[in-house]
């Protein structure tokens, strides 16, 4: 092929079901058939004993998924260049890949969404911080990873999703405590990948949230 878009353009448009676990697998299936009501599912497949699943998402052949880790850092794959398995195996182990880091998320991205300017990827750590980030600065990631955000000392990423601030307009966040704080996504900065996150939720212990 003369070029990269030469080369996705040659790849099958599919949709695939695509699962993390907590142990560091990818497993690329096949989209599952749509079930009538009463259905009774299907298995996912092997998994080690001590395994399970901690993200699902439905994402196409020509999409790249970015892995976000709790050390604050971002890999980016190709969904071609992932084996699409079956049911029977484990999946992929990218513990080794990914440095032995702690998976928390699991994002399809587009080509086209690294130059949309209402897409922006947001996270949360479990010291209450916050930030958002332009997906422009995502352009150059890899599969060696780079620094997606600054970490305070005893803090981690909580979670990290995918936001379109056309589309979203708030947040809600929630503390193990059982207390919630909706805040106007435009009142959260837009922040560089390397910055801190801004603190969200002022109280007198650090307790983990969750975005909704």
């Amino acid at each position: 092929y003369n070029s990269e878009e030469e080369k996705v353009n040659a790849i099958p448009d599919e949709d695939y079901l695509m699962l993390c676990t907590n142990n560091s697998y990818v497993k690329k299936l096949q989209l599952p058939k749509t079930q009538n009501r009463g259905g009774k599912g299907i298995s996912v497949g092997k998994l080690k004993e001590d395994d399970y699943v901690i993200k699902s998402t439905i994402l196409n052949s020509r999409d790249s998924i970015f892995i976000f880790t709790a050390e604050g850092n971002v890999y980016k794959f190709k969904v071609y260049e992932i084996p699409t398995h079956t049911t029977n195996n484990l999946g992929t182990n990218i513990k080794t890949i990914i440095n032995n880091e702690t998976i928390i998320s699991m994002i399809p991205v587009k080509d086209e969404d690294i130059e949309n300017d209402s897409i922006k990827i947001m996270c949360a750590t479990e010291l209450n911080r916050i930030k958002l980030v332009n997906m422009c600065e995502f352009k150059n990631v890899r599969n060696n990873g780079i620094l997606f955000t600054r970490l305070e000392e005893g803090d981690r990423v909580i979670n990290v999703e995918k936001i379109d601030t056309e589309v979203h307009d708030s947040i809600i966040a929630l503390n193990t405590l059982g207390n919630a704080i909706r805040v106007k996504i435009e009142d959260i900065p837009v922040s560089l990948r390397p910055a801190f996150g801004l603190s969200l939720i002022h109280i007198s212990e650090p307790t983990r949230h969750s975005l909704i």
